[in-house]
């Protein structure tokens, strides 16, 4: 848990994507289990210490992502993407931003990363945006940005633009930078966090 001196005097809201149906990984990666609990879960309960409110948006299998989220802390919302199946992340992520009011500062990641430690969320937090998450030079999640920069990216299709001039802020994290796309990466991380292996491969 943060301290108080830990927390920017700005808080951002925070963002995490979990509409999709995470075919690759056959199911729903919200739904994955990391640490015993459901990654989902895991990420609002790494964000909301640091964040004046947690927006989740959630589509496939909306019933049971509302259930690992039962009893999240009170600043934690949902937002429903009932187009899921035809939309991508930045159309999720635009409906959580158009939320009013926009937000002044956001702090988003897609749920198919493990949450990052207090640590290197205080870092980032205290970078200010924009800025992202980084491992050894390679980028990675989340992002901190400010709504309205991150809302016109969107807007157009994209959240490239805005964060194609981010600072870099250097972990020791290396799950910051790797996608839990398929069985095999949910796998390897997990054996990595037991200490069976080096460490995780490559994002892919």
């Amino acid at each position: 848990m943060p301290r108080t001196t830990d927390l920017p005097a700005i808080l951002p809201v925070g963002i995490v994507l979990s509409a999709g149906a995470g075919r690759r990984m056959g199911g729903p990666k919200g739904l994955l289990q990391v640490g015993g609990a459901p990654l989902v879960r895991a990420w609002v309960d790494a964000l909301a210490p640091w964040c004046a409110e947690v927006r989740v948006v959630i589509g496939a299998e909306k019933g049971a992502q509302l259930e690992a989220l039962t009893g999240a802390a009170p600043t934690v919302t949902t937002v429903s993407n009932p187009s899921w199946e035809t939309e991508d992340m930045a159309a999720s992520l635009r409906r959580a931003l158009e939320l009013a009011p926009v937000p002044s500062r956001v702090l988003i990641s897609p749920v198919d990363v493990p949450p990052p430690p207090d640590r290197a969320l205080r870092a980032l937090l205290a970078a200010g945006p924009p800025a992202v998450l980084s491992h050894q030079g390679s980028p990675g999640h989340p992002a901190l940005l400010t709504g309205a920069c991150a809302l016109a990216a969107v807007r157009q299709g994209t959240l490239r633009a805005a964060t194609a001039g981010a600072i870099q802020v250097d972990t020791d994290f290396i799950g910051c930078t790797w996608n839990l796309n398929r069985p095999a990466d949910l796998e390897a991380w997990l054996a990595a966090t037991r200490g069976d292996e080096a460490g995780p491969p490559r994002a892919g």
